[in-house]
């Protein structure tokens, strides 16, 4: 003897409710973020730079992958500290260039601009290989 069951029908997902939630979640986000850029680097450029005294030139700083190259010497990143802090410590208000080569990464530049902004450098500029 045989029962017969009832066929059991199938419930269907309504998605109706999951993208007012998605909706609302994206509504908060939004809403909750902040875009401001906090952590901008200020740069001069080219236009804005006046014109210095033959008395106190730029100091002209290369960035490469071996290392920082000062007037013509290699230095390390403690060595750029030592170099720099001497020459800023002559002439505080001097103007400071990096020069990056090339295939150097942007992190490495940054972290040489922060070094010389905690040293004391104030007018920090960027210049193309």
């Amino acid at each position: 003897m045989r029962l017969h069951r009832p066929s059991r029908t199938r419930q269907l997902v309504s998605l109706t409710p999951l993208i007012d939630v998605v909706f609302i979640l994206l509504v908060f986000f939004m809403l909750a973020s902040s875009f401001n850029d906090w952590r901008g680097l200020s740069l001069s450029s080219p236009a804005q730079v006046t014109s210095r005294s033959a008395a106190n030139p730029a100091l002209l700083v290369r960035v490469t992958q071996e290392g920082i190259i000062i007037e013509d010497r290699t230095l390390d990143a403690a060595g750029f500290e030592t170099e720099l802090q001497k020459i800023l410590q002559t002439t505080p208000d001097r103007r400071v260039i990096l020069r990056p080569e090339d295939q150097v990464a942007l992190q490495r530049i940054v972290e040489v601009m922060d070094q010389a902004a905690a040293l004391g450098a104030t007018n920090v500029s960027l210049s193309r290989p």
